[in-house]
């Protein structure tokens, strides 16, 4: 048997038992976890624990382990995103495409769904034939994550070669 399948009233008590909420919230908030499950986004984009209110604790992530929580801006590591904002380069054409940088750290801080296009975009521009970062970024990589020290010399600032 189904939970749609019993009386609303008898689905509302189950829903109230388990999280402490009615049916139409847990079901808005399944939708919107659904919804972003299907995008597929970058792991590094979610948090792995969110704060729970109803609980008054941090619980796993709904994505990994579903309990209906409301504030859906706390499930993306917004530090990690800005980060990877930052490393794009916009001063190419295909990074322009969709906006400058400024418009897309306002839209975020707007509302949680413009991450989700964030990250979209971000897998357009994986499949596409450019390199959308940095130049110093790139060095970043090939110096394995540290952009100012190693110079491809074991990292031994420049300064004291």
């Amino acid at each position: 048997m189904l939970l749609r399948d019993i009386p609303l009233d008898l689905q509302d008590m189950i829903c109230d038992f388990a999280w402490k909420r009615n049916i139409r919230q847990v079901e808005h908030c399944l939708d919107i976890v659904l919804l972003l499950k299907s995008h597929r986004l970058p792991a590094n984009f979610y948090h792995s624990v969110v704060w729970s209110w109803i609980e008054g604790k941090f619980v796993p992530l709904p994505l990994i382990e579903f309990s209906p929580v409301d504030v859906f801006e706390q499930f993306f590591n917004l530090a990690q995103i800005r980060n990877i904002l930052f490393q794009l380069d916009f001063r190419k054409r295909s990074v322009r495409t969709c906006g400058n940088r400024i418009n897309w750290l306002e839209n975020m801080a707007n509302h949680w769904s413009f991450v989700v296009q964030f990250g979209l975009f971000l897998k357009i521009l994986k499949k596409m034939n450019g390199n959308p970062w940095c130049p110093t970024y790139q060095n970043e990589l090939r110096n394995a994550g540290s952009r100012f020290w190693s110079g491809g010399r074991g990292g031994i600032p420049w300064s004291l070669i």
